[in-house]
């Protein structure tokens, strides 16, 4: 992937992240956590994330909670500059650190590759003469494909629209560790 142009994966928009990205629904550390908290474990804890090599630490906190956050406290502001944190936002950080944005950006990919060899397929058929004689074997072969694509091409439809939470962006990649390791030891409160 060029310099230019790195991906995003589950960018947080203006919209529920939950409803924006139907797939975060099926990890329980992303339902236990309000909107904000959802954002915010984004920003702090997603490989892709323009504050995830963001130091000091307090300085990667505020950023990513002055992102996230709309309606709070100062008190709540306080807490995550403490590192205060509810335990369902260091679950939902720990979940994000699981997702491998190269993967998904793979994936998005090969599912363009199998569209456009499905569309080959069925244009081969399409382009012949009107005064081609086709063979029993040849109609067969065609109506094998166009059955095997109408079963399988509102599968790929979906996913594609799913986009595997990939988003390209421009800029610079930022891929790498951060100091949450030791946030994830802390137990439940």
């Amino acid at each position: 992937m060029s310099e230019s142009t790195a991906i995003k994966i589950f960018e947080p928009t203006d919209n529920s992240m939950l409803e924006e990205y139907p797939e975060l629904k099926r990890h329980d550390a992303f339902s236990k956590c309000t909107d904000e908290q959802l954002r915010f474990t984004w920003y702090y804890g997603n490989v892709t994330s323009e504050y995830y090599r963001t130091t000091p630490i307090a300085k990667k906190i505020e950023k990513c909670f002055d992102k996230a956050f709309k309606n709070f406290t100062p008190s709540d502001r306080q807490s995550y500059i403490n590192q205060d944190f509810p335990y369902a936002v260091i679950e939902a950080v720990a979940e994000w650190r699981q997702f491998n944005p190269e993967v998904r950006n793979q994936a998005s990919k090969m599912l363009d590759m199998m569209f456009d060899s499905f569309k080959k397929s069925l244009d081969k058929y399409y382009e012949r003469d009107d005064d081609e004689t086709v063979t029993a074997e040849e109609l067969k072969e065609q109506l094998d494909v166009m059955n095997k694509m109408s079963s399988t091409l509102p599968n790929f439809v979906a996913e594609k629209e799913k986009g595997f939470g990939v988003r390209k962006q421009k800029g610079e990649e930022e891929f790498g560790e951060s100091r949450f390791d030791r946030l994830m030891k802390k137990k439940p409160t």
